[in-house]
C-alpha cells in the first residue's frame, strides 16, 4: 500500500526540524568549549601575572632558570660562572690561510651581566595582554627556550664590518697569487685564488652567527671560512724542486784553516705527494710540504769525534825563577798555543816563536853564556821547547832536530830537554801521523804552572814510556875565590853547582795489555858538571881556611835549582830533579 503525498511532506518537515536542533546543540557545545578554553587561558594569564618566578623550561646560556625568582635566577647564573665566563664569549673565524679573525662578545656588543640575563629570562613570556601572557605561560610547560639569542645586542655592526673588511682584504691580497717559502724542514706553498675573492657579507654573517652561538653557550665558538678549492694554476712543483734541491756533501777537514768544514744535508721533497696535497687544499690555504733531508755519509759530528778529539799527551811543569823569566816562558808559550800541524808538517820552534827581542816583548833574565852569568833577552824560554820535546816523544812523533842543554834542568827528567838559540840551534819535530795535531798551552798565573797538551786522533791503544840510562856521571868541583866584600869567618856561595851526566834515552812501546812491544833508542844527552863557586875572605886561600860554618845570606848573582834561568846558547844552571823516568 503506498504512502500519500501529504503524509510524505509531513515526515520530511519533521526530520528537518530534528537536524536543525542537532546543529544548534553542537554549536552551543563548541562555543561553550571555546569559552572554557579562553577562560582557562585568560585565567592562566591572570595567574601568571601574579607569579614572581621565571616561567617553566626557560634558561639563559644553558643555565635552567624556570621557577626561580628574579634574585634566585641572578644567583644561579653567578653560581654557574656566567659572569666569570664572559671572557669565554668570543668567536674565531679561520680563513684558509690559517689566519683567524677573533672577536670578543664585549667587543661585539654582546655583553649582559648575570642580573641583566636573569631579567631577560624573567620577562620572557610576560606581556600586558593577559590572554597572550596566559598562552605563553601554558606553552612554556611543553616547550623549552634559551632566551639569550633574541635578547643579545645590539651588535656593534660598524666595528664588526670594519674588522671583517680588514681581514678579508688582507686574505684576498695574500691569496691572490701562488707563492711559497722554504723553512729548515718544510716548503710552505700558498694556493692562489686565480682571481677569486672572499665575500665580506658571507664572512660577516658567519662571524655574527658564531658570536650569538658563543653568547648562548658562554663558550668560544670557532668557524671556518672557505672560498673553495680552485686556483693554484701557476704552481710549478718541478721548478720548485729544481730550485731547492741540494745533493748531500760530506764534512771535511780543511788543512789551510785547520777547521772542519761542516757537512751539507741533501734536500728534496716528494713532488707527487705535494701535488695531491695542493689539489685537495682550499684556495688561499698554505700547504706544508715536508722536506726530505738526507745526511751525507760523513757528518760534521762524526769528524768532530775524530779530529782533535783525543788527548795524545799532556804535561804540566812549574815555572820558577824571576818574574822576567816567567814572563818570557809565558810569552813563548802563547806563541805556540793553538798551532796546528797537518800530517807531514814539521814544527820549528824558532820559526813559530820568532826571534826573542825586547821589541817583541821579551825581557832580560839570568843565563849562562860561555860559562859566565849574564842577562839575556828571552832567558827561560827553553822550558817551552823542552816541554814540546817531551810531548813529541810521548806522542810518538818523529824528532827532526834536537840538542840537549849544556847543564841539567830541573823541570824535566834527564834526556827529555831541548835547548834552542836564535839562528844557530832549533828544535824541530814532524807530525808523522795520519791526522792533524793541535798544540794547546795554558799558563796558570796563580801557581806559575805551564800545561801543554797535544790534541789529535788516537789510532791505537799503545802506551809510550820514556826512560834513560846513565852512561856516565861527573861530580862538580868546588872553586873558591877570594872576595874583599866577604867578612872574616864568612863564605858566600855564588854558584851551587850541579852534577854532569851522560845519558841514553829510550822509548818503550807497550800494547793495550801492557806488554812491551819494543825498546827504541832515541838520543844521547851529555850534560857538563857545573862547578860550585864559593867566595871567601881575602887571605883565606893562603891560610887554607876555605870552609866556615857561618854562611852569609846575601843574594847570589846566579839563581840555582828550580829558579835557574835558561840561556839560548849555553843553557841553564839548574839542578836535576831526580833520575827516575816519568
Amino acid at each position: 500500500m503506498g504512502i500519500s503525498a501529504e503524509k510524505s511532506v509531513t515526515v520530511k518537515k519533521t526530520v528537518e526540524k530534528k537536524g536543525n536542533k542537532t546543529v544548534k546543540v553542537i554549536l552551543i557545545t563548541l562555543l561553550a568549549f571555546v569559552v572554557v578554553i579562553a577562560g582557562g587561558i585568560f585565567g592562566a594569564g591572570l595567574y601568571a601575572g601574579g607569579l614572581n618566578t621565571v616561567f617553566p623550561n626557560v634558561s639563559a646560556s644553558g643555565v635552567p632558570l624556570g621557577g626561580l625568582t628574579l634574585s634566585q635566577a641572578a644567583e644561579a647564573l653567578v653560581n654557574a660562572g656566567y659572569d666569570k665566563n664572559t671572557e669565554q664569549v668570543y668567536a674565531v673565524v679561520t680563513f684558509p690561510d690559517d689566519v683567524s679573525l677573533v672577536v670578543t662578545g664585549t667587543e661585539a656588543g654582546l655583553s649582559l651581566t648575570s642580573q641583566q640575563a636573569a631579567r631577560v629570562a624573567y620577562d620572557n613570556g610576560r606581556t600586558k595582554n593577559v590572554f597572550r601572557q596566559g598562552l605563553n605561560y601554558l606553552l612554556s610547560f611543553v616547550t623549552s627556550r634559551d632566551v639569550m639569542r633574541d635578547n643579545l645586542g645590539p651588535l656593534n655592526e660598524d666595528h664588526l664590518r670594519a674588522l671583517v673588511h680588514e681581514r678579508v682584504e688582507d686574505f684576498n691580497t695574500t691569496a691572490e697569487k701562488d707563492s711559497y717559502t722554504v723553512t729548515e724542514k718544510q716548503i710552505l706553498i700558498t694556493k692562489g685564488s686565480a682571481g677569486k675573492k672572499a665575500d665580506e657579507d658571507a664572512v660577516y654573517k658567519l662571524l655574527v652567527d658564531a658570536l650569538y652561538d658563543s653568547a648562548e653557550k658562554n663558550a668560544p665558538v670557532e668557524a671556518d671560512y672557505s672560498i673553495g678549492s680552485e686556483g693554484g694554476d701557476s704552481i710549478d712543483l718541478g721548478a720548485i724542486l729544481k730550485e731547492i734541491e741540494v745533493a748531500p756533501v760530506d764534512a771535511r777537514y780543511d788543512p789551510e784553516t785547520y777547521e772542519i768544514v761542516p757537512h751539507v744535508d741533501g734536500v728534496s721533497f716528494d713532488v707527487e705527494a705535494a701535488r695531491k696535497a695542493l689539489e685537495s687544499a682550499e684556495t688561499g690555504q698554505t700547504v706544508e710540504i715536508d722536506l726530505i733531508i738526507t745526511p751525507p755519509e760523513v757528518t760534521t759530528e762524526a769528524l768532530q769525534k775524530i779530529y782533535f778529539a783525543d788527548v795524545l799527551v799532556e804535561k804540566t811543569t812549574h815555572v820558577g825563577g824571576t818574574s822576567n823569566r816567567r814572563h818570557n816562558v809565558r810569552l813563548s808559550a802563547e806563541a805556540v798555543n793553538n798551532v796546528v800541524l797537518n800530517p807531514g808538517d814539521t814544527f820549528s820552534f824558532n820559526k813559530i816563536v820568532g826571534q826573542r827581542t825586547a821589541e817583541r816583548g821579551y825581557k832580560p833574565a839570568g843565563a849562562y853564556v860561555g860559562g859566565a852569568v849574564v842577562d839575556e833577552v828571552g832567558g827561560g824560554i827553553c822550558q817551552v821547547s823542552s816541554m814540546l820535546y817531551h810531548n813529541a816523544l810521548y806522542a810518538d812523533l818523529e824528532i827532526v832536530s834536537r840538542r840537549n842543554h849544556m847543564f841539567t834542568v830541573s823541570y824535566l827528567p834527564l834526556g827529555i830537554d831541548a835547548t834552542i838559540n836564535w839562528g844557530t840551534i832549533d828544535f824541530k819535530f814532524k807530525n808523522n801521523t795520519d791526522y792533524p795535531i793541535r798544540i794547546v798551552t795554558h799558563y796558570d798565573k796563580e801557581k806559575n804552572d805551564l800545561t801543554m797538551t797535544f790534541y789529535g786522533t788516537k789510532t791505537n791503544d799503545k802506551k809510550i814510556e820514556i826512560v834513560y840510562e846513565v852512561i856516565k856521571k861527573t861530580s862538580p868541583e868546588t872553586i873558591y875565590k877570594e872576595d874583599a866584600s866577604v867578612a872574616e869567618g864568612k863564605t858566600v856561595t855564588k854558584q851551587s853547582g850541579s852534577t854532569g851526566y851522560t845519558v841514553d834515552t829510550y822509548k818503550l812501546v807497550y800494547d793495550a795489555e801492557g806488554k812491551l812491544e819494543s825498546r827504541i833508542y832515541v838520543d844521547r844527552s851529555t850534560y857538563r858538571a857545573q862547578n860550585r863557586i864559593v867566595h871567601v875572605p881575602v887571605g883565606s886561600l893562603e891560610t887554607g881556611e876555605t870552609e866556615s860554618p857561618a854562611q852569609e845570606t846575601g843574594s847570589p848573582t846566579q839563581e840555582t835549582g828550580a829558579e835557574a834561568s835558561a840561556p839560548e846558547d849555553a843553557e841553564a844552571v839548574e839542578t836535576p830533579s831526580g833520575e827516575s823516568a816519568e
